[in-house]
């Protein structure tokens, strides 16, 4: 075997159930999610319906899925176990999961960007600008992939009060410092223009 080819996932790898609440200790779910780590949520259409349009959609197709025997009908999503726990517990009266990193924080905002879960998309947006203290490029970074335009502002304003502007930037590219100094420039000057005049960083958090 070639020592350069990633190994295959065992396709026969049997589903596990999640923690609670998502192991049906109430026997009442109504529907199974399956992560791609292969971990299976009980969950209730009725609350994930209220919490995202997305989820609401999705179950008039599993709809016609029925499941097998006593089990609920199964719906393999492509998301991991840990992200969609933290979606979850969004939709659910239960503690919600504080994420370790900013990487998470992306994944996690993505996958609620993607099921159009309100709440999740605010907190997790809230969490993303808890890092431009730390690193402003990485949360700008991270904003212009998911198409965040205000959080690519704020994140850009938040680097350029962190480092004088006459300075030399030798980890920026020509190309990154001018793509900073336009989002300053031009969109800020729109999307930002509630916020006041440039000044304290914690203003932009």
């Amino acid at each position: 075997m070639d020592s350069n080819t990633a190994p295959k996932e065992d396709a026969s790898k049997k589903a596990t159930i999640a923690q609670a609440p998502f192991n049906n200790e109430g026997a009442d779910a109504d529907i199974i999610l399956r992560s791609s780590d292969k971990v299976d949520f009980y969950v209730h259409k009725l609350l994930l319906r209220m919490a995202s349009s997305f989820f609401a959609d999705m179950f008039i197709v599993a709809a016609s899925t029925p499941g097998q025997g006593a089990s609920p009908p199964i719906v393999d999503i492509a998301e991991s176990s840990s992200t969609m726990n933290s979606i979850l517990r969004v939709c659910y009266p239960v503690d919600e999961v504080k994420e370790a990193s900013l990487d998470k924080v992306a994944e996690v905002l993505e996958a609620a960007m993607k099921y159009e879960v309100r709440k999740a998309i605010t907190n997790m947006k809230k969490e993303l600008l808890t890092y431009i203290l730390m690193a402003p490029i990485s949360v700008y970074a991270k904003a212009c992939t998911l198409n965040l335009e205000d959080e690519a502002c704020r994140a850009a304003v938040g680097w350029r009060l962190q480092y004088d502007s006459k300075g030399e930037h030798p980890h920026l590219s020509v190309l990154l410092l001018r793509i900073l100094w336009y989002q300053l420039g031009v969109i800020c000057s729109s999307t930002m223009s509630g916020l006041g005049p440039i000044g304290d960083v914690h203003t932009y958090i």
